[in-house]
């Protein structure tokens, strides 16, 4: 009988090892079932155009389904291979449910790239640079093949990569099969951190649908605080919430042409922990409508992607200007802003407008000594720009200014003068911020000290 329970459980042991084998096997078919679906929907996108609508809305945890503040835009776009080129139409804004401005037309708001550098225009400024990190950004956030393949463009190969592949091998696996509006789909978990419960990271699940070109349809990132991370007194609780939602995607697909399938609808919610409640709410929330016009494979050539710079345009060439941080050499101060007139703050106007009035603080809430560096850069209209680096302290500074006074004003000024008052619309624990205003090349040869090359 003894010998009879050994052979019994050898048996069990080798079915129960062949059973895992499988199941390790069906779970690499259908990995590699994803892959090849997503190379297939690569291969049969040559290019494209249409347009879409985009929304974004931010929300406060005191009232988590009202959004504070929306922004509308319009795009055209089209593409060919790995290039794109964007136009913006036009822009709405709403703060507390009132207009902050009518919609109005962008139309010269332009942006090609084409791998190698960035064309960039808006009015009769147009700029050619080389791509930098915020291109690929855009670009991520513009191409809808990049959404339903799970894809992003993560360097300057400009070549599109899925995300297993970006976020390094070994770490995403196939753990099942889930019904998404009724589709079956494959659900592929990769995680950024393996010891969550001390060290914390983050959890994404990606829900590829099976029968319509292996499409993404559901994204979700859930983050988890580990014992051994330092967080600020009032988030400590989020250390025993466990793992939790951080953001959601959900994508809606339509048919173009015989065979191949494509988005309709994109939303991206993400969630906040709110110390108050202790509970996540939604913080940001973009929802993208693409018009049925969008199509594929129309036949488009490089020529149609090209923008056409009028012969009075100015040209800045990004190659002139140093790609290296240097210390300003005209002050630079942040200060923050109340609508109506209070004590310790003056009506100030912005040097380019007599409209815009402000009501500023006489503190100083961020200055030069804060600073470690400027850079020039450019934005998506082509007019140059300054990028800011902060000190250690200056971060620190910047990061607790923008979180205690989200979805108030936050001025800068440049030598003095009101550079601009833009609305914190959210924490920025980053060391870097880009300032903006129409800068003529004299002003930035200014500020930076240093002529072109």
């Amino acid at each position: 009988m003894e010998k009879m329970g050994v052979k019994t459980a050898i048996k069990v042991l080798l079915i129960g090892a062949a059973v895992f084998l499988l199941a390790k096997q069906i779970r690499a078919d259908e990995l590699n079932a994803v892959k090849d679906g997503c190379k297939f929907y690569w291969s049969n996108i040559k290019d494209g155009k249409g347009s879409c609508t985009v929304t974004r809305q931010n929300f406060s945890p005191d009232n988590p389904t009202i959004p504070q503040s929306e922004i509308k835009d319009s795009f055209e776009w089209m593409f060919e291979g790995p290039k794109i080129r964007c136009k913006k139409m036009n822009v709405s804004m709403t703060i507390n449910g009132q207009k902050a401005w009518p919609a109005r037309e962008e139309s010269a708001t332009e942006i090609y790239f084409d791998g190698q550098k960035i064309t960039a225009g808006g009015g009769k400024t147009f700029v050619l640079r080389k791509p930098d990190y915020s291109d690929f950004g855009t670009t991520n956030e513009w191409d809808p093949r990049l959404m339903v393949t799970g894809s992003t463009r993560p360097g300057k190969d400009w070549e599109p990569i899925t995300f297993w592949d970006f976020q390094g091998k070994g770490n995403y696996a196939v753990i099942g099969k889930e019904k998404i509006n009724g589709d079956e789909c494959y659900v592929l978990e990769t995680t950024i951190e393996k010891d969550l419960e001390k060290n914390g990271g983050s959890v994404r699940r990606n829900w590829f649908n099976i029968d319509h070109d292996y499409c993404l349809v559901r994204s979700e990132i859930w983050f988890s605080v580990g014992k051994n991370q330092v967080i600020p007194k009032d988030q400590e609780w989020t250390k025993d919430a466990g793992k939790y939602l951080s953001s959601r995607t959900n994508i809606e697909l339509k048919k173009y042409g015989k065979k191949l399938w494509g988005p309709k609808k994109y939303e991206w919610v993400q969630y906040a922990p709110d110390s108050k409640t202790k509970t996540f709410c939604v913080l940001n929330k973009t929802t993208k409508i693409y018009d049925d016009a969008c199509a594929y494979n129309l036949g488009l050539t490089e020529n149609d992607l090209k923008i056409a710079i009028p012969s009075d345009a100015t040209i800045y060439d990004a190659s002139k200007y140093s790609e290296d941080y240097v210390k300003p050499k005209v002050s630079i101060e942040f200060r923050l802003v109340k609508n109506a007139p209070a004590p310790g703050f003056t009506e100030t106007k912005a040097s380019d407008s007599n409209q815009d009035i402000y009501y500023v603080a006489n503190k100083t809430e961020i200055t030069d000594a804060d600073i470690k560096g400027v850079k020039v850069s450019f934005s998506m209209q082509g007019f140059p720009q300054i990028d800011i680096l902060f000190t250690d302290e200056g971060a620190k500074k910047l990061a607790e200014v923008t979180g205690k006074h989200i979805n108030e004003r936050m001025a800068i000024f440049v030598n003095g003068k009101l550079n601009s008052a833009p609305i914190i619309k959210e924490k920025i624990p980053g060391s870097h911020l880009q300032l903006s205003g129409h800068f003529t090349e004299a002003e930035i040869r200014r500020i930076i000290g240093e002529e072109t090359k």
